[in-house]
């Protein structure tokens, strides 16, 4: 079990039910819902076992939400040693890097020397304990698969990264303004990581990693198909996010990043075992998001509880 626990919240809290929201008497109740339900199912059963919660709280509406409802977010979190930090974002992987920075900054020690560190968005509802899920805590663990026949054959707890060509990360290739990415580049990476062709799709609200397997993580992210930035801007300046394509749900979020991440820890293990943990094999049927399911709200450990295309 672990000793001294980190716990990384980021996103935008008080998302509406509305696109492109953050109306705090609309969406307030349900916020904080979501905010206790992850003091009951992770602060709670952690400390009842002996472990050092650290929260680092991270909001990227950069004051847009209403200060008086923040506060009585925080609140929920009492007396525990916290860092809050509001910012603005351009999308989901700003936000995360945002968060990992600041952790690194400010935490009251070093990333690796924490047992367990759990990534999460504000806008999870936590259905049971964490205690209680297939969580390995020595490992690197992802919330769970997306559906069937998108990626990953079957549920066995052995996987294979072999059952098909891995898609290409094509060299990056700056617009007129020499930083934007090009209509040609923003082409090709749509093509290669349509996430119905990715083999190993994973959802990607919730991380929860051994903190010496921070370091792969954090090399990851916006790298690849990671929550790569220039991808956001592809969906987002070409009208991709909320259309027909799925071209903002790639690259910009987690649902590619499993191979990149286990073949980083991989090479830092130096031959060393890299446990590969699922909180969950439950997966959601395929026709319920172009997201890979991640917003099925019949998520047994966390679901999603905002809308798509307001994604922070």
């Amino acid at each position: 079990m672990p000793h001294d626990v980190a716990i990384l919240l980021y996103g935008q809290a008080f998302r509406g039910d509305k696109p492109a929201t953050n109306s705090c008497p609309h969406s307030e109740a349900k916020q904080l819902n979501m905010t206790r339900s992850l003091v009951h199912h992770v602060i709670e059963p952690l400390e009842a076992r002996g472990a050092t919660v650290y929260l680092s709280v991270t909001e990227s509406s950069n004051g847009r939400v209403c200060a008086a409802a923040m506060e009585r977010l925080l609140r929920e979190f009492g007396a525990r040693r916290m860092d809050v930090f509001t910012h603005s974002s351009t999308g989901l992987p700003q936000t995360l890097r945002m968060a990992l920075e600041r952790f690194k900054q400010r935490a009251p020690r070093s990333p690796d020397k924490y047992s367990t560190v759990v990534l999460a968005r504000h806008d999870v509802l936590w259905k049971m304990p964490l205690t209680q899920t297939n969580v390995s805590w020595t490992g690197l663990n992802f919330v769970g698969r997306c559906e069937v026949g998108r990626g990953f054959p079957s549920n066995r707890s052995r996987y294979s990264l072999k059952s098909g060509p891995a898609p290409v990360v094509p060299k990056f290739e700056a617009g007129e303004n020499g930083t934007s990415p090009s209509d040609a580049w923003c082409g090709a990476a749509l093509r290669a990581y349509t996430v119905g062709k990715l083999r190993a799709c994973i959802m990607d609200q919730i991380f929860v990693l051994a903190g010496l397997w921070f370091a792969a993580f954090d090399g990851e992210v916006g790298q690849g198909a990671c929550f790569r930035e220039a991808m956001q801007e592809c969906a987002n300046t070409r009208d991709l996010s909320c259309g027909g394509h799925t071209g903002k749900h790639m690259g910009s979020t987690g649902h590619a990043c499993f191979e990149q991440l286990v073949k980083h820890a991989r090479v830092q293990a130096r031959g060393r075992p890299v446990p590969i943990g699922f909180l969950t094999d439950w997966r959601p049927a395929l026709s319920m998001s172009p997201t890979g399911g991640v917003r099925d709200p019949r998520h047994p450990v966390a679901a999603i509880g905002s809308r798509p295309c307001t994604e922070s």
